[in-house]
This record gives structure tokens, sequence and C-alpha cells, in this order.
């Protein structure tokens, strides 16, 4: 049990720093840019100066220690891989998850009993006696961040 435990503990910390899925709204007729070509970060508000199409939105989900770095990598990749060259970060927030932990009980221990006399018959039952099913509830917070995905029109197709 306990080592069950321990894997899993750290299979989270392997995974904190991932991002867990992304999610894709827009157009498919863009081939994907080079991975060398940088994706282009604009915040919301920010004057873009060069004319632009816009693509689609990514949304980038995360773990439950995932940062906003990580999530806007994230976004930058998938904005690559639909043919665009920047991004106008949205909305950060988080999505509740929640999940139960299943611990099942352990058997009894049917080792002879300390006690002499009239108390080892308890003794031994008490020992013998499984530990309860535990069922805990629990909920964690997954960062949660959107992004609009654009595409230069001044740029030639073939770069």
């Amino acid at each position: 049990m306990k080592r069950l435990l321990f894997i899993s503990i750290a299979m989270s910390v392997l995974l904190t720093g991932c991002v867990a899925r992304t999610y894709w709204m827009g157009k498919l007729d863009y081939p994907m840019r080079a991975s060398a070509q940088p994706i282009e970060i604009l915040l919301p508000g920010e004057t873009i100066s060069r004319p632009y199409e816009v693509l689609g939105v990514v949304q980038v989900d995360g773990w439950y220690a995932t940062g906003t770095e990580t999530l806007t990598r994230g976004a930058q990749r998938e904005a690559r891989k639909r043919g665009g060259d920047a991004i106008v970060l949205g909305q950060f927030g988080q999505r509740i998850v929640s999940y139960t932990t299943y611990i099942p009980g352990q058997p009894g221990y049917a080792g002879a009993a300390a006690a002499s006399g009239p108390q080892a018959a308890a003794a031994a039952a008490v020992i013998r006696a499984p530990t309860p099913d535990r069922v805990i509830p629990s909920q964690v917070a997954w960062p949660i961040m959107s992004a609009i995905v654009i595409r230069y029109t001044d740029i030639p197709p073939d770069k």
C-alpha cells in the first residue's frame, strides 16, 4: 500500500510541470511552422501594427501546479502547429477537478494473541479484525489559459 502511494506521488511530481491538454477551435488549412520559428506573444489590448488574420483560439489546461510560463509555451506550440505567427494571451483561470481516492482496508492479522487466559480470545479478535475501507473526496484546481492565434498576412506563404 505504501509503495503504491509512493509511486502515485512520484508520478504526480513528474507530471507537475507538463501541459495536460490543448484544445483547438479554428481553421485547419495552414501548414505547420518550422520548430525554430519564434511565436510572438502579445498582451490583451496591445495594438498589432501589421496586417493579420485570426486563425482560431487555443485553450491550454495544465496539471495542478503548472505555471503560466508552461501554459504559454503550450499555446505557442499549438500556434506553431496550426501555422500561426503570434498569440494574443487571453484569460487565465482555474478548472476545479473533483476526484475520490479509495484506500482498501487491510486484512486482519492472523498472528497469535499476546495475552493468555480469558483475555486471549478478545485480543485475538482485535488483532484479526480488518481495518475499514476509506474513501477520501478531494478537489484540485488546474490552471487553464486561452489565447487567440494569429497569422501575419504580410509574410510570404513559403516562409
